[in-house]
């Protein structure tokens, strides 16, 4: 005869791993450990590395970078646009402040049909693949009491004047930012 079972209950106990250089819970300085203790091969450590680091482990990915005498950015056409802040691994300088920010997206002249209060080109690594590249346009303008450059960077639409397609549109390209 077959029965059916059920599981009520799993407990699970978890070991802290101990790294080298006092690195613990750090499974690459765990792995590390082993190899200079002669339990792992050195194969057997560089796959391990590989496939740590490639999977999102930043810490290790910034010291590869750095190993390499590269850094974390975004290479931009500095004759189009100005880079004023980043956050995460873009974050390389204070960025400016954000009334200078603001006072800095101006109404446009020309058509006026079609007026907005300034473009931005937001660049996010860690964005998912339809946000990356994005054109924020500005529809109205910016009030003293909004950080817009904060919303930009952390927040999204969670101002009650920072509200998408009343305050600013989303673009995939500069050009359709421009016609709107």
């Amino acid at each position: 005869k077959a029965f059916d079972s059920k599981l009520t209950s799993v407990h699970i106990e978890f070991n802290a791993c101990q790294g080298i250089d006092n690195r613990n819970n750090d499974l690459w300085a765990y792995i590390a450990r082993l190899y200079y203790q002669d339990d792992i091969t050195r194969e057997q450590f560089g796959e391990a590395g590989r496939i740590i680091t490639n999977t999102n482990c930043d810490q290790a990915n910034l010291h590869q970078l750095n190993k390499n005498s590269l850094t974390p950015g975004y290479d931009h056409d500095t004759d189009e646009w100005t880079r004023v802040a980043g956050r995460d691994s873009m974050h390389l300088t204070d960025p400016y402040g954000h009334r200078a920010f603001t006072r800095s997206l101006v109404p446009s002249t020309g058509d006026p049909d079609n007026t907005h209060y300034g473009i931005i080109y937001r660049a996010c690594q860690s964005c998912v693949a339809t946000h990356m590249k994005i054109f924020y346009r500005r529809k109205k303008p910016v009030p003293d009491e909004l950080n817009l450059q904060y919303q930009v960077l952390y927040s999204g639409s969670k101002h009650t004047n920072n509200v998408w397609n009343v305050d600013f549109s989303i673009h995939s390209t500069y050009e359709d930012a421009l016609n709107n």
